[in-house]
């Protein structure tokens, strides 16, 4: 009768601890493939390191904007920081966000919509990394995609 006990208890613990996590989004899921290492989906965002400064990644994402079609509502960035903003056919905001990194890389994060999109976080993030140079880093540090392995 106690081990019955416990064993309920520690389902109930479990449900909570999974609801919690689902209704939150911050559920942690890792990225796999060609040109994933260094990049997450974090809660509802995709978050990535690249070898590029912030300014280079403002480039980047405007030129993969209009590559995409997305709508730039607003793009701005300093040797520390970049912010570009942008809109979808469907009038969802698309907002990425860059950080100056370790190794002269930037952290960048994608979020499309209010609760993420995974996948278009991921074609944003693949068209992104099309229209960063050709890093320049130690094979050692980055891939092939020009992500930083952290």
């Amino acid at each position: 009768m106690k081990m019955t006990k416990g064993i309920v208890r520690c389902g109930w613990m479990l449900s909570v601890l999974v609801l919690m996590l689902v209704l939150t989004g911050c559920a942690l899921l890792v990225g796999a493939g060609a040109g994933a290492a260094g990049m997450a989906y974090v809660g509802s965002a995709l978050e990535a390191t690249v070898t590029a400064d912030p300014p280079t990644v403002e480039q980047a994402v405007n030129a993969a904007f209009d590559s995409l079609q997305i709508g730039k509502i607003s793009s701005r960035s300093t040797p520390l920081d970049a912010q570009i903003v942008g809109t979808m056919a469907t009038r969802t905001d698309v907002v990425v966000n860059a950080k100056i990194w370790k190794e002269g890389g930037s952290r960048i994060s994608i979020r499309v919509g209010a609760f993420g999109d995974k996948a278009v976080s991921r074609r944003i993030y693949d068209e992104i990394l099309k229209h960063l140079p050709p890093t320049s880093g130690t094979e050692s540090s980055t891939n092939a995609a020009g992500a930083v392995k952290s």
